[in-house]
């Protein structure tokens, strides 16, 4: 895997960057929409991973109600492109999505940080969500940049 990112490097963090801002505008649009089915799925996504963490399940299994979670904010967003666009990317982002959920200490600081951004949307906070999605990428992209540089 730490070959695969080496290999991938450029790629990997630009898939990041184009990620970081589908996924803010994402949570943005969700929290403004206010649709409620939308925010359940979000909340479930979350309530899923938070259980599938505390329980120490495979980290392959973390990354899929990972995405799911991510996917669910897209889907509340009302912009059938930008879920579209989110769901291709996670697609793209996997190997990358499994050093970062493999990493100790990362999973329960990824629910930390869903939840943070679930409370914005279900308060409906644009701006919020927006600023929760945007720190909670950053720290996985630097959780990434830090596994590229040293080939971890």
């Amino acid at each position: 895997m730490a070959r695969w990112l080496q290999l991938h490097e450029g790629e990997v963090l630009e898939l990041h960057r184009v990620r970081g801002a589908l996924d803010e505008l994402a949570a943005h649009s969700a929290a403004e929409l206010q649709d409620r089915d939308g925010i359940a799925k979000i909340k479930a996504a979350h309530q899923a991973l938070r259980e599938a963490v505390e329980a120490d399940v495979a980290t392959a299994e973390l990354m899929l109600l990972d995405i799911d979670f991510h996917v669910a904010i897209a889907e509340a967003s009302g912009n059938r492109l930008l879920y579209d666009l989110l769901y291709d990317l996670h697609a793209y982002l996997a190997e990358s999505r499994k050093f970062v959920l493999a990493t100790r200490g990362r999973p329960p600081q990824s629910v930390r940080e869903h939840g943070k951004i679930v409370d914005a949307i279900a308060a409906g906070d644009p701006a919020g969500a927006r600023a929760a999605m945007s720190r909670h990428i950053a720290s996985i992209s630097e959780l990434v940049g830090i596994g590229l540089k040293t080939g971890r």
